[in-house]
């Protein structure tokens, strides 16, 4: 909680709530992966779906080789942070 406080009086609320990347911990998606994604998004779902899934887009990100493995949390928040500037 005063970790937060500091982080609040240093750098704003929206500071204090970027998701941001541990120190050292590489980010699964790169910029090709999250336009790949991003692309994804706009397709049509699957067959006998209505709608996207975060595991149908973890697996389907899998499935075509833009990564090796992904969690469904991991898609959740590359899609609620910004989108790369070139899409």
């Amino acid at each position: 909680m005063a970790r937060t406080r500091r982080k609040v009086r240093d750098g704003g609320v929206a500071f204090a709530t970027a998701d941001r990347p541990r120190p050292g911990a590489t980010p699964l998606l790169d910029e090709r992966g999250r336009a790949a994604l991003a692309k994804l998004t706009m397709r049509t779902p699957p067959m006998g779906r209505r709608g996207w899934s975060m595991q149908l887009l973890a697996g389907e990100l899998v499935r075509r080789g833009v990564v090796d493995h992904i969690s469904d949390e991991t898609v959740r928040r590359a899609i609620r942070s910004p989108w790369p500037a070139s899409l």
